[in-house]
C-alpha cells in the first residue's frame, strides 16, 4: 500500500504545479511560458480528475460523481496500478491514469525549469 501513498503524493504534487501554472498564465508571462504551460496541460491535463477522485474517495467509492449522481461507469477504479500507471475513475465515469515513473517526473521537471528560466532573476 506504500506505492499508493507515494503515487497519491506524486499526483497532488503535479496538480499543485498545474495550479501554479494556471496563476502564472493570467499574469502576462514572458515567452516561452505560455507554450510550456500548454505543453504541461497536454501531458498532465487529466490530473484534476485523479486528484478529485483521491480527495473525494467517499463519493467515488460509492459510484457517485461530485454532485451525488450515480456514475455511468460499469467499473469503479480506486487507486489501482496497471503496471506503473496509477488509475482512478473520474467524476465523469471515465478511467484516468498517470504513469508513476521517472520519465513523468523528468518531463514535469523539464517544463517547470523552462518556466523558471524564462523569468529574469537578479
Amino acid at each position: 500500500c506504500l506505492n499508493s501513498i507515494y503515487a497519491t503524493s506524486f499526483v497532488f504534487s503535479l496538480d499543485s504545479i498545474t495550479k501554479l501554472l494556471d496563476v502564472l498564465s493570467r499574469l502576462n508571462p514572458p515567452e516561452p511560458v505560455p507554450t510550456l504551460i500548454s505543453e504541461y496541460r497536454a501531458h498532465f491535463g487529466n490530473l484534476r480528475y485523479i486528484r478529485d477522485s483521491v480527495a473525494h474517495i467517499e463519493h467515488r467509492g460509492r459510484g457517485l460523481d461530485r454532485h451525488g449522481r450515480v456514475l455511468s461507469s460499469p467499473v469503479i477504479i480506486l487507486g489501482c496500478f496497471n503496471q506503473t500507471r496509477f488509475e482512478y475513475t473520474g467524476s465523469d465515469g471515465v478511467c484516468y491514469g498517470i504513469d508513476i515513473s521517472e520519465s513523468t517526473l523528468v518531463r514535469a521537471s523539464r517544463i517547470l525549469q523552462g518556466v523558471f528560466d524564462a523569468y529574469p532573476w537578479e
